[in-house]
């Protein structure tokens, strides 16, 4: 599952329709076995700040592998062969159905209830003649310490009830699903590298969480890149603290405590007015997974270091060698126009999508790599001459974006 920030509050995502039966039979009671189809949508968390409504909504969309529960209640009592009936979505975007299909039946599917949840579980405390039949399973369901990743949506357990429709849509099922447990949001402060070489801009990010602790548990948040934030959730309509220490020019701790509803998120923007970082920026040094840089000076390599500083300075060949290379040939300032910095030599090889590691960034062809382009007019042109063969000479080198 994948987490969206939508600016929009109003705008909610597409509806996925999905078939779990295309069976056309003749029932008993004279009524026809139409498609029994199902849409999934998701609410997203309603943000609050300071008590007055703010214009995000987290938003929640549906993968390969994600599971629904679906169950079928009339008349107070569950319908047989509609009882925690799971759904998962397939590579095509279709939501399979687990066991035997589910026939629909225009006369009787009037008055059924139809209720579904996420993520789906074997065992549901279910109660049809309940008003709010999740109630049990809400106020037993255990939020998870390690939030990072993937791991946020195994914890954000949210439930939906609808009808099914009639006319030009009968045998559809729309469910719109809302979130049982509450979000805290924080908007970290940035740390601003103010390089003392010259010539460098200033470098910033996004400060991470050194040590979350909610309720006195340490919690491993999930980071959201769309909105710059870390997300953890929090049980609704409890009281909670929450600990978080962040290391930037100097350590810091917020303590914020309170309570917040079901499907409510609240922002705690946290400001930091003295964030400038001196700092040199030196071959060897290393770049870590967060985005912080470590001195090669320090003698230690960070156990999430990704990458080794290999060159200061703005390493696009139209900078330091203008005369050699146009803007138009410059694929790193046209392709990536602010990295004006240096570069990082990655730790790792590249992983192509079918798991393979690369070792050389390279085909085996042979010749001037632009040449390689020369009998397609989109590309002919808009790359620096080099050759394959390292001679010695820097316009045949193949790292001629390096100087000699």
């Amino acid at each position: 599952m994948k987490i969206y920030n939508n600016l929009s509050i109003c705008a909610l995502a597409g509806l996925l329709a999905f078939t779990s039966c295309t069976k056309e039979e003749s029932l008993g009671n004279g009524s026809t076995a139409q498609t029994f189809q199902i849409s999934v949508s998701d609410m997203g968390f309603q943000g609050i700040s300071d008590g007055r409504a703010i214009d995000e909504n987290f938003k929640t969309t549906f993968v390969k592998g994600d599971a629904i529960g679906m169950y079928g209640v009339e008349n107070g009592q569950l319908v047989d062969g509609i009882s925690n009936r799971k759904f998962t979505l397939n590579e095509k975007g279709v939501w399979d159905l687990d066991g035997n299909p589910i026939e629909y039946d225009s006369e009787r599917f009037k008055n059924i209830t139809f209720y579904a949840y996420y993520p789906y579980q074997e065992n549901v405390a279910f109660d049809p003649a309940a008003e709010d039949p999740f109630a049990e399973f809400v106020g037993n369901w255990e939020i998870a310490a390690d939030q990072g990743g993937s791991k946020y949506t195994k914890s954000d357990l949210m439930t939906s009830t609808s009808q099914a429709e009639a006319g030009r849509l009968q045998g559809k099922v729309t469910f719109t699903m809302n979130h049982r447990m509450a979000l805290a949001v924080f908007k970290m402060p940035k740390l601003v590298y103010d390089f003392t070489n010259g010539g460098l801009d200033d470098y910033s990010l996004d400060v991470a969480p050194k040590e979350l602790l909610i309720n006195d548990v340490e919690t491993t948040p999930y980071y959201d890149a769309a909105s710059g934030t870390y997300m953890a959730l929090v049980k609704p309509e409890t009281n909670y603290s929450i600990s978080c220490t962040y290391q930037g020019t100097q350590e810091k701790m917020i303590n914020p405590t309170g309570s917040l509803a079901g499907g409510k998120a609240k922002m705690y923007t946290i400001k930091d007015e003295n964030n400038k970082l001196d700092y040199t920026l030196q071959i060897g040094d290393y770049l870590c997974a967060d985005g912080n840089l470590v001195s090669v000076n320090d003698g230690t390599v960070p156990d999430n270091a990704i990458g080794v500083v290999c060159y200061v300075g703005n390493p696009q060949p139209h900078v330091y060698a203008p005369d050699a290379c146009s803007e138009t040939q410059d694929a790193l300032y046209r392709d990536y126009p602010n990295c004006s910095h240096g570069l990082v030599l990655s730790l790792n090889n590249a992983v192509l999508p079918d798991g393979t590691a690369t070792s050389q960034y390279h085909t085996s062809k042979s010749g001037t790599y632009d040449t390689w382009f020369d009998s397609d007019e989109e590309w002919a042109g808009k790359f620096v001459y080099c050759n394959s063969n390292r001679d010695g000479n820097l316009k045949n080198d193949a790292l001629t974006m390096f100087p000699a």
